[in-house]
């Protein structure tokens, strides 16, 4: 297997707006302080790619969730346009999103195919919420979204990102 490690280390502490910060291969850009989006810029993932990171929900309060992005949609409408309400997200938003709410570490698993991609979350309990997205083909945009409603605040950190190829 051929790996492509991509080091990264980006907090997220969602108390500024209006900056962008270029570090390595992703660019955070934080829109206003309520939201902030990073992308992988410089790669469109492939079918037959696997990308693995951990997610770290340190702290928050309020409403508050983070969740992946394809191609610069949020996870949660994908799936709630599939009929899966709040789905595919970690945090808080009125109750526990279904990922979790548990601070701790997630550690992310997307495999990329033809015409679906595979998404396996490990909670910081060990068990495992998985589902599958339809509707996308390759080549992918993959990002991370945080969001805080207007009485949240949140700190995840993002890190140990890989690309492993089949």
């Amino acid at each position: 297997m051929k790996k492509i490690v991509i080091a990264l280390l980006l907090v997220l502490i969602l108390l500024f707006s209006g900056c962008t910060k270029k570090t390595g291969d992703v660019v955070l850009t934080q829109e206003t302080s309520k939201l902030s989006s990073e992308t992988i810029q410089n790669y469109k993932f492939k079918s037959g790619e696997i990308l693995e990171f951990d997610t770290h929900y340190v702290s928050g309060y309020g409403n508050r969730k983070s969740e992946i992005t394809i191609d610069g949609n949020i996870l949660s409408h994908i799936l709630h346009n599939e009929g899966c309400y709040w789905c595919g997200a970690i945090g808080y938003w009125n109750h526990d999103m279904s990922i979790g709410n548990e601070f701790g570490t997630y550690h992310y698993k997307v495999e990329f195919m033809d015409n679906v991609i595979g998404i396996a979350v490990t909670k910081p309990d060990g068990t495992v919420w998985s589902t599958g997205v339809r509707g996308f083909s390759p080549p992918y945009k993959i990002g991370v979204e945080t969001s805080n409603g207007d009485n949240g605040i949140s700190e995840f950190d993002y890190e140990n990102f890989v690309i492993t190829k089949k």
